[in-house]
């Protein structure tokens, strides 16, 4: 079922109070997935984990509510893409995309790798700080990064509850916004239904701290997406978040400053905990 602006309606009421708890402030093609922290080991029968004196499996609290969860985080992008980058692999849509691509850059020369990778930073460590087991698909802009469909794949084989793709778009130089990609509906997979409401989650919680929706694309902050290989590959609930658009001069010289991309991490979180959990993410 896609998403339409009528179903949006009610829910911002309710996130704005979660984004408001974060307490946010905002100032105007190889790769092994690396964790910020350790997936348990499953138990044989027999191991010490069945034994009566083995330690209760943790559970939530109102500090860490998202003990339990498993969020994998995807920097979009790299550093500089060798020709391996050029091979075209599945988009998981019936046809193929491009390996990996260069990002986005903005008139004073912020690389989109180099800003979403400091967000992701920033997100992880609120997301762990709240509980959740953080798995990245990159942590340095040293190269080209892993291709697309590796990045989904990855986070498939970790059973995450959620993928979020952070990017920066290289829109109209007069246009401005963020918006959300989501998968378009096709096949009646439950992920499909699950990728948009994390999709809504996080749209609301940004435009809860008055972040604007895109002028150019989607509606209202979000857009289906029947094209990118991180949403047509993905069996877990995906999105991919353009945060704003590099190719406007005022909205690009933002993001250098460490409170924009703090503030941008601050909202994330709010959206990823209020889809996990339903709750407001703690303040903190």
């Amino acid at each position: 079922m896609r998403v339409t602006p009528s179903s949006l309606v009610p829910r911002r009421s309710a996130v704005v109070a979660i984004a408001a708890a974060v307490g946010l402030a905002l100032t105007g093609c190889t790769i092994p997935a690396s964790s910020d922290s350790s997936a348990a080991a499953s138990s044989a029968p027999g191991d010490p984990a069945d034994s009566p004196t083995a330690s209760p499996t943790p559970t939530p609290t109102a500090e860490q509510p998202l003990i339990g969860k498993t969020v994998y985080l995807d920097p979009g992008h790299g550093g500089p893409i060798g020709d391996e980058m050029w091979q075209m692999v599945p988009d998981g849509h019936g046809g193929t995309v491009q390996c990996q691509t260069e990002g986005a850059i903005t008139n004073a020369g912020l690389r989109e790798e180099s800003f979403t990778l400091q967000t992701s930073q920033l997100l992880a460590a609120d997301l762990k700080r709240l509980g959740a087991e953080v798995i990245v698909s990159r942590g340095d802009d040293s190269g080209g990064g892993a291709c697309v469909d590796q990045r989904i794949e990855a986070a498939n084989q970790a059973g995450a509850d959620a993928f979020i793709s952070l990017h920066a778009d290289a829109g109209p130089e007069f246009s401005y916004g963020f918006y959300i990609d989501y998968p378009t509906a096709v096949t009646g997979d439950p992920v499909e239904q699950q990728s948009a409401d994390l999709a809504l989650s996080i749209r609301d919680a940004m435009v809860a701290v008055e972040l604007i929706p895109s002028t150019y694309a989607g509606e209202e902050g979000l857009q289906a997406n029947g094209t990118m290989a991180e949403l047509g590959l993905a069996r877990v609930p995906a999105v991919v978040v353009q945060m704003a658009n590099m190719g406007n001069g005022i909205e690009g010289a933002l993001l250098a400053d460490p409170s924009v991309r703090k503030g941008y991490s601050k909202s994330l979180s709010a959206g990823i905990v209020d889809f996990l959990t339903g709750l407001a993410a703690p303040t903190g």
